[in-house]
C-alpha cells in the first residue's frame, strides 16, 4: 500500500517514518526544501522535494506517485503569516486533490477548535469555537477538507504532544520546557488548563492503523488515557531529567479562567488495537538517557 506523507519534519511526520520503516510499509516522503532542509541526509526510503505552496508541482507529485493514502501532518503553530497557508489552504488543495485521485485522505488536526468552557469530554459532534488564530485556522482546514472531498477523508484531532526525537521546526511540549530551563529561563504556566497529552509514537502507530481500515472515515478524538494541568505535566519532565527542584524554574499563574481541552477517545478507542497511553507509558517511551545539562 502505497502511502505519501506530508509533513515530515513534524513530531508525527518523524514518528511515523520510523514506524512504517520498522512495519515494512512503503512510505513516498515530501521533504519541502523551505522547511525541511536539515533532514534531507536524516532520513532513509524514497524522499521527494516539493515546496508545498507550490501547487502545480505538488499537483504533479500526486498525480504522479498516485498513493493509495496520504497523510497530512503538516502544520503552522508559531508563524500567523504562515498558519492561514499551511493549516487551511493545504489541507483545502489536498483535499481536492485525493478526492480526484480517490486517495484516502487522512488530515491532523488539534483540540485547539474548542474553547476549553465544556465540563467533560469533548466529542466530535460537539460545535467548534476556537479561541486562537491557530485553532481558527485548523477549524477552517477541517471544514475546507469535508467541503472539497467526499474520497471519505479521516479528521484526527489530537492534544499537546511529547516527543524525544529531533525536531528543528514544532516543539513539543517537553522540548520547551527542556530547552527552557537549559537556558535558565523562568517558565510561566497555568494549572488551570487541562489536556490529555499523548506521544507522537503513539499518533504515528494509531495513523498506521488508520492506513489500512478503509471503514473509518470522518472526525475522531485520539490522546492520552490521563487527564493533566501544564503545570504538573512541566513539573513532571523536569523529575524525569533529574531536575531536583523544578519549582524554582517554574512560576504558577493560577489566575487564568479553568479550561478543559480533554476529548472522549471512543468510538475509535473501542476500534483500534493501538492503546490510549497513560503518563508512565508516556515517560518510559520517552526514554530520557541523560539530564538536562545548562549552558
Amino acid at each position: 500500500m502505497k502511502t505519501l506523507l506530508i509533513g515530515i519534519s513534524s513530531p508525527i511526520g518523524q514518528s511515523f517514518l520510523k514506524a512504517s520503516s520498522i512495519r515494512g510499509l512503503e512510505v513516498v516522503a515530501v521533504l519541502d526544501p523551505k522547511r525541511d532542509s536539515s533532514l534531507r541526509h536524516a532520513q532513509s526510503g524514497k524522499i521527494l522535494e516539493c515546496e508545498l505552496t507550490n501547487q502545480q508541482k505538488l499537483q504533479e507529485l500526486l498525480f504522479q506517485e498516485w498513493p493509495e493514502v496520504l497523510i497530512n501532518c503538516a502544520e503552522e503553530t508559531i508563524d500567523e503569516e504562515i498558519m492561514a497557508r499551511s493549516n487551511t489552504h493545504l489541507p483545502k488543495f489536498l483535499s481536492q486533490l485525493t478526492h480526484h485521485l480517490g486517495t484516502r485522505f487522512i488530515h491532523i488536526s488539534s483540540n485547539a477548535i474548542f474553547d476549553g468552557t465544556k465540563s467533560d469530554l469533548y466529542r466530535s459532534t460537539d460545535t467548534p469555537n476556537p479561541q486562537t488564530f491557530y485553532g481558527q485556522t485548523k477549524l477552517l482546514g477541517e471544514k475546507e477538507i469535508l467541503k472539497n472531498s467526499s474520497s471519505n477523508p479521516l479528521i484526527l484531532r489530537i492534544p499537546e504532544l511529547l516527543f524525544s526525537g529531533f525536531n528543528s521546526e514544532q516543539k513539543p511540549f517537553n522540548q520547551r520546557i527542556s530547552h527552557s530551563v537549559q537556558s535558565k529561563q523562568i517558565i510561566e504556566l497555568t494549572n488551570t488548563i487541562k489536556f490529555q497529552p499523548t506521544s507522537a509514537t503513539n499518533i504515528a502507530d494509531v495513523i498506521l492503523e488508520l492506513c489500512e481500515r478503509k471503514d473509518l472515515h470522518g472526525i475522531f478524538h485520539w490522546g492520552g488515557s490521563e487527564t493533566i494541568n501544564e503545570y504538573d505535566l512541566a513539573t513532571l519532565i523536569l523529575r524525569r531529567a533529574n531536575i531536583e527542584n523544578p519549582e524554582e524554574f517554574l512560576k504558577l499563574n493560577n489566575n487564568s479562567p479553568k479550561r478543559n481541552f480533554c476529548m472522549e477517545l471512543n468510538p475509535l478507542k473501542s476500534k483500534l488495537k493501538t492503546k490510549a497511553l497513560n503518563l508512565k507509558d508516556i515517560f518510559e517511551e520517552l526514554e530520557y538517557k541523560e539530564p538536562i545539562k545548562f549552558n
